[in-house]
């Protein structure tokens, strides 16, 4: 129906091969004027949503999403996955398309200009997948500030008793210089830690690593760095600064300095 909230169409089939016993499902939908949606998603979908998926089900119970296609008036989803549930394999990738991050302004409240290109693969098994997410946004214009290349790279990998490891890498690419950040981190259920925390950028580096044992709320470990220039960093930061600074941070788990 037609309603100030929007319209939405939906369609469907099942199909069943009784010789092979494989089934297929086919799901498309489409709507304009989506309301309700929190801001970030309703800046992205714009007036018009569409999406068309293909899912598989084998007879040794492996389902694939065969195609899975989620367009807007500013972006593109598109994307295959493999689950087999008798031996937990997992394979499957997600590839995510935003045309114009401009309409994201209001809701972060800044200027925002660019593009932003976002892949999620997905191996291993399902009860310890691995995950690895990269994103990039190209011609990156943040409250004036021109970042020309931001990458976020991240890896992530699940094992038994919620246990993850991974790695994050962050590079960005301006007029003013490069930056790049990355760290090693483990996530358990008694603690967490960071490890290999490095930062390098224009005049400035540090390094480190800290480690809580959880519930407490107060980490331990060592972080140490120094900004050679602190004129150099300014454009990074919007805001004029000059001088010199060196840090150190100990951390021990009974008396943090």
């Amino acid at each position: 129906g037609t309603q100030d909230a929007g319209e939405a169409r939906l369609s469907g089939a099942v199909e069943m091969a009784q010789q092979r016993q494989k089934s297929n499902a086919r799901l498309d939908a489409s709507g304009s004027k989506p309301s309700g949606l929190p801001a970030p998603v309703a800046a992205l979908a714009g007036e018009s949503v569409q999406l068309e998926t293909r899912l598989q089900l084998e007879p040794d119970q492996r389902l694939s999403v065969q195609a899975l296609q989620l367009s807007g008036d500013n972006l593109a989803i598109t994307g295959t996955l493999l689950a087999g549930l008798p031996d937990g394999v997992l394979d499957g990738r997600l590839n995510l398309n935003v045309m114009d991050l401009a309409p994201f302004s209001t809701a972060a409240e800044r200027s925002i200009a660019g593009t932003l290109q976002s892949t999620l693969t997905l191996t291993g098994e399902i009860n310890a997948p691995r995950m690895q997410l990269k994103t990039v946004a190209k011609d990156l214009i943040i409250d004036g500030r021109d970042l020309s290349v931001v990458v976020v790279d991240t890896e992530l990998t699940g094992a038994a008793k919620q246990r993850y490891k991974g790695t994050a890498i962050l590079y960005a690419k301006a007029p003013q210089g490069e930056l790049e950040a990355g760290v090693d981190f483990l996530v358990e259920p008694t603690r967490y830690a960071l490890r290999n925390l490095r930062i390098l950028g224009p005049g400035l580096q540090a390094s480190g690593q800290l480690v809580s044992n959880l519930p407490a709320t107060l980490p331990n470990g060592h972080l140490q760095g120094e900004i050679l220039d602190l004129a150099r960093l300014s454009p990074w930061l919007g805001r004029g600064y000059a001088g010199r600074v060196r840090f150190t941070l100990d951390a021990p788990a009974d008396n943090p300095q």
